[in-house]
């Protein structure tokens, strides 16, 4: 009789087979800045949500770190940890975003370790005086609905909901705007 495994099931990266992935994306980005001239402002990034996608945050993040040019997380916790372990290991700071919802008190955490910040919900006015009483500012990109119904702003609340960026002394340097595929499941049917 052949003994039951302990693990029902596992899954096992290779470390060479994630950097040759992400140096295939690489290699797209540079052929594409030298065909059309200087694409500079074109980023390569990773999202390492979910402890990595389950796969283990710090592993994944010590193979890809040195070659992204920024970093998307789900938790601030995350990105603050980055940030340590940039410093403990002398790597260079790469730019991180956190993409899920933060709370006031972590904005100003955010924005004093040079992380970029998603405007996505309710939290914004909040978020707003705390920096303002801090004295802070943060680089941010407004999160659009699209249809996942997960987080975000419908483009027409877009206007209402984020008035505060319209004011002379607005802690936010708004940089960008990103959004999600409302079907998750269907990746052939994407628009």
């Amino acid at each position: 009789m052949i003994p039951a495994s302990k693990e029902a099931s596992w899954v096992e990266l290779s470390a060479p087979a994630l950097r040759s992935n992400v140096g295939i994306f690489r290699s797209i980005l540079d052929a594409s800045k030298s065909s059309e001239g200087d694409s500079s402002k074109v980023r390569l990034g990773v999202v390492l949500k979910a402890n990595g996608y389950g796969h283990g945050l710090l592993e994944v993040l010590s193979v890809v770190h040195p070659l992204v040019d920024i970093i998307h997380l789900i938790s601030p916790a995350d990105a603050l940890e980055i940030r340590k372990l940039e410093k403990l290991k002398g790597w260079p700071k790469v730019r991180i975003l956190v993409i899920g919802a933060t709370d006031p008190d972590e904005f100003v955490l955010l924005a004093d370790n040079d992380v970029e910040v998603t405007l996505g919900d309710h939290n914004v006015p909040a978020a707003f005086t705390a920096l303002k009483s801090a004295g802070m500012k943060v680089v941010a990109h407004v999160h659009i609905e699209t249809g996942l119904s997960r987080e975000g702003f419908f483009p027409k609340e877009i206007e209402s909901k984020l008035a505060c960026l319209k004011e002379a002394d607005c802690p936010f340097e708004v940089r960008g705007a990103l959004s999600h595929f409302a079907n998750t499941e269907d990746v052939t049917e994407q628009q």
